[in-house]
Formats: C-alpha cells, structure tokens, sequence
C-alpha cells in the first residue's frame, strides 16, 4: 500500500483515536477495485473477503498451476504480451470476473494425447 502513502499510514495506523470520517472507506474502496489485495488480507481495518485482481502469483497460488507454467499459459492466450520478461509478467494484473474462468477451463479441458503409461 506505499502507492498511497502518508494518507494511507495516517489512516491505518495513526487515526485511531480520531476518527477520519469516510475517507477511510473510500480509499479502501480505491484499493480494493484497482490494486490486486489478495483474499483475507486486512485493509484499513477490514479483511477482504472478494478478491477482485490476481498477479501471476497470486493467480497461480488460488488455480493450483506453477507460475512459469502459468506464465506460459496466459501469454499463449493474449492476456500477458508474449515479449515481456518474467519481471514485467509478475507486475501485471487481472481481472478475477475475466481471468478466472479461463483458466478453469483449461483445468476442465480433457488432454490433447493421453498420459504416458501402461493401456
């Protein structure tokens, strides 16, 4: 949250004994939409319960996929330009409503070529 600053440190640390009115709930209403705040993390006094943005690692953490894996997957699909350097990849943002449902369907998606093993 250094984005925000001393409005936010002033908030979150140092207004407890006066209350700062409703720029609190604004600001963590700002963070919430366009900041990626994983799901249980406490923001200006309240625990977020909808996550609304993932990084690649917080997006790899919640589909249960390697990050490079991943990586690989989003770039194949536009939703991380197929250029961009690992740093770059792990700056970059999605949108839980567009991002989710992609990558449930590729952990639904039957196999192209059947596992290696014993038939």
């Amino acid at each position: 949250m250094a984005y925000y600053g001393t409005l936010f440190d002033w908030l979150d640390r140092r207004s407890n004994a006066i209350d700062p009115g409703p720029i609190r709930d604004v600001l963590r209403d700002h963070i919430v939409q366009h900041t990626a705040v994983e799901r249980g993390t406490t923001v200006l006094g309240v625990e977020i319960s909808d996550q609304k943005f993932y990084t690649v690692h917080s997006l790899s953490a919640e589909v249960g996929i390697e990050r490079p894996r991943l990586t690989r997957l989003l770039k194949k699909h536009d939703q991380i330009p197929s250029d961009a350097t690992d740093i770059e990849s792990g700056k970059a943002i999605f949108e839980a409503a567009k991002i989710v449902p992609l990558i449930d369907a590729f952990n639904t998606s039957a196999p192209i070529c059947p596992p290696p093993g014993p038939v």
